[in-house]
């Protein structure tokens, strides 16, 4: 079992912008849970349970102009030499926002479709087979920005991540 780590690091600097992204319910949340743990500084307001910064989420979300989303990252680089957040569907809107990122680093969370639509259909009580579907479209989108993407990365399956627990905390910490 391994870590997939994609385009290396060449930054001349040890400033750095870390996010997480995955298909909902792959285990993006414990990912920034170890992260957080380790220092990194995740947002201030989180989300209860999914640890996803709220202003973060509603700017990608479109709720905010391109220069709110700016303004906010240069907060954060100024407060934070390196810092984070976790949004598993990062990837549909993040490319129109990349080029504010300071040294960006990606981490993906891959999970079983079959357990993110079992998970789905616990936690949101939804159909099985729409969680299915759902799941299947999503993925098919994180590929392509993955395969896209030139910026540094690191591929985490969720179960190598929960079966050898040392080994992908020592790989988070390497990679970052």
């Amino acid at each position: 079992m391994t870590l997939i780590s994609l385009n290396p690091a060449v930054y001349d600097t040890p400033h750095r912008t870390v996010v997480v992204m995955g298909v909902a319910r792959s285990g993006t949340s414990m990912i920034a849970k170890v992260l957080e743990t380790l220092g990194l500084f995740m947002g201030e307001n989180q989300t209860k349970g999914s640890l996803e910064d709220k202003e973060i989420s509603s700017l990608l979300e479109g709720f905010s102009t391109e220069q709110e989303f700016a303004k906010l990252i240069k907060e954060r680089n100024n407060s934070h030499e390196v810092w984070g957040w976790k949004r598993p569907g990062a990837f549909k809107t993040l490319e129109k926002f990349e080029k504010h990122l300071r040294n960006p680093l990606y981490i993906f969370m891959i999970r079983d479709i079959a357990a993110i639509s079992i998970r789905r259909s616990m936690a949101v009580n939804s159909d099985l087979k729409k969680n299915f579907f759902q799941a299947q479209k999503q993925y098919m989108m994180l590929v392509d920005f993955i395969l896209n993407s030139s910026t540094p990365s690191l591929i985490v399956p969720n179960e190598t991540a929960n079966i050898n627990k040392a080994y992908f905390i020592d790989s988070l910490i390497n990679f970052l």
